[in-house]
């Protein structure tokens, strides 16, 4: 295997927003003019957010052929960010001895918000958020909270749904985590628990050695999320007593109120984005494209990461292309510090 054209950023610390709503704020529209220069026009910086249980390092593969995908445009790729959340993966092990039992899916969202201005120099425009069923709702949550932070969004079998206890999930996954077994005896003896996370990046990334906080006296490994922050995240404790999860439903409602575009790539055989969830995702989405990978489910961008960059990679060289030219457009516009004899005649009218 060649090796990988990319390089993934981990172990960073954040500090606090620097992206405008509107590209007029600043002078062409820049939020630190002595970091954007035409250089780095049309660069695209990429920021991607993970399903629920699935650390950051198994998306890999699909950032590894979206990177080749994109590059064979003659565009380039400037950086990929994957942020995990708090309590999940390697951020959930930093921070394990702190966790409580109800996260909330609005928390990852602020920390997006906070991590792209804590990192603005290296994060220049343009930004498109990228995010993997809870991953996707993360991003779009974001996008609603700063309507400016991302050029566009691509999400990925995303769990945006108005139904708040997903229905048409014949067994909730839930359920199915709770009862799995946490421990393996050890890494190399190729026994997983969870599929796909038998070999390669998953025994690498998917795995951590015990003991842990919770597993103090226990050997072997388990899994980087534990089963039980996976099982908060899944649902909560409703206030009349029944288990569900409302933040997909209430960004669900808002969906009408996104500014940047959005590309949604979903699975033929996803359990969660069924074709009535994919109508009305597209009827109150604005600016909206969906793609559909055949035979693949709601692990999209593992079953298929090659199908799935290749269609994320289309959306994108069109999108860099069309905000490049804006941004020539607005290069040309003189921003006024003080009020001009337009806005003064406005004033006039008053």
């Amino acid at each position: 295997m060649s090796p990988r054209p990319i390089t993934i950023k981990i172990d960073a610390t954040l500090h606090a927003l620097n992206v405008k709503v509107c590209i007029s704020t600043t002078w062409w529209g820049l939020d630190a003019s002595d970091i954007l220069g035409k250089h780095i026009y049309c660069d695209l910086t990429l920021l991607f957010c993970h399903a629920n249980g699935f650390p950051k390092e198994l998306y890999e593969p699909f950032f590894t052929d979206l990177h080749s995908a994109y590059s064979a445009s003659g565009q380039r790729i400037r950086s990929i960010w994957a942020l995990d959340a708090a309590h999940q993966g390697a951020s959930g092990i930093l921070n394990e001895r702190h966790l409580g039992d109800e996260p909330s899916w609005n928390d990852l969202p602020r920390d997006v918000l906070h991590a792209v201005n804590t990192f603005a120099a290296q994060m220049p425009a343009p930004l498109v958020g990228v995010g993997h069923s809870f991953g996707g709702h993360a991003v779009v949550r974001a996008a609603l909270m700063h309507p400016g932070l991302f050029e566009a969004l691509v999400l990925l079998d995303p769990v945006v749904e108005e139904n708040e206890r997903f229905p048409h999930v014949a067994s909730h996954p839930a359920a199915a985590t709770a009862r799995r077994r946490d421990i393996c005896v050890w890494r190399s003896s190729g026994l997983g628990l969870d599929g796909w996370l038998t070999a390669g990046d998953g025994q690498k990334h998917g795995f951590r050695a015990l003991p842990t906080a919770i597993y103090p006296d226990a050997t072997g490994v388990t899994l980087a999320t534990t089963k039980h922050q996976e099982v908060y995240t899944f649902l909560r404790r409703m206030p009349d007593g029944t288990l569900g999860r409302p933040e997909p439903g209430v960004t669900f409602r808002a969906l009408k109120q996104l500014v940047p575009p959005v590309l949604y790539i979903v699975g033929s055989e996803s359990t969660v984005c069924i074709p009535e969830v994919n109508q009305r995702k597209m009827e109150n989405t604005p600016k909206a494209e969906m793609e559909m990978v055949e035979g693949a489910g709601h692990l999209v961008p593992m079953e298929a990461p090659g199908e799935t960059a290749a269609l994320a990679a289309r959306y994108l060289v069109r999108l860099v292309k069309r905000w490049g030219k804006g941004v020539e457009k607005d290069e040309g516009v003189v921003r006024e510090r003080v009020l001009g004899e337009e806005w003064l005649g406005l004033l006039a009218k008053l």
